[in-house]
């Protein structure tokens, strides 16, 4: 757990934290958003209350809290948990296409990152990199081995997209999902 100017980084725990990322969640998912609000950024899919708590005890749900509220969130996952994702699937078998730093993706021990939500009145504080920062902090603690954080943005999505590579993860390749674009991001945690 970690503290910065009165917003508190930890592990998602309780039922409370679970029940408030579902909400914060299904209020910023594609359904949910009006046109209008796409612009500001959306999640492309969704996680049940159930497979919240398994993603967070497959690796982490990093979660920012300003008192009660929930700032945001920040999910970190294996390949494996994502094998009944059709979207990260079809991420995934990018992974044996794509060469970086002279090996295929494949190759290296890696985790998924994301989704990443920050709630409508907190944007614009640097949460975002605050909550990466706490997630990396809390896998080298949890001596976990993955050295590539993977990572995808819609295409429809440039705020995602923006505020990935503002912290250092670069675009390695593209896919195609249900008619529309993705990006691959990668970042390199043996480079930061």
């Amino acid at each position: 757990m970690s503290q910065n100017n009165g917003l508190v980084f930890r592990r998602a725990e309780t039922a409370d934290d679970f029940q408030k990322i579902f909400e914060l969640q299904n209020q910023n998912t594609v359904a949910a958003l009006s046109k209008n609000d796409l612009k500001e950024g959306f999640l492309s899919g969704s996680f049940t209350l159930e497979q919240l708590r398994a993603v967070n005890d497959n690796i982490c749900i990093m979660s920012c809290f300003a008192g009660w509220d929930l700032c945001g969130y920040h999910v970190a996952s294996t390949p494996e948990f994502n094998k009944t994702s059709p979207l990260l699937m079809q991420m995934m078998q990018q992974c044996n296409k794509i060469n970086y730093k002279g090996k295929t993706l494949s190759e290296y021990d890696c985790f998924i990152a994301g989704p990443t939500c920050i709630a409508k009145e907190y944007r614009g504080q640097n949460i975002y990199p605050q909550l990466i920062a706490s997630s990396f902090d809390f896998l080298k603690n949890t001596r976990n081995l993955a050295r590539l954080r993977l990572s995808f943005a819609s295409e429809l999505n440039p705020r995602s997209l923006n505020a990935q590579q503002k912290n250092g993860c670069e675009i390695i390749g593209e896919f195609e999902f249900n008619a529309h674009k993705f990006m691959l991001l990668c970042l390199d945690l043996e480079d930061i």
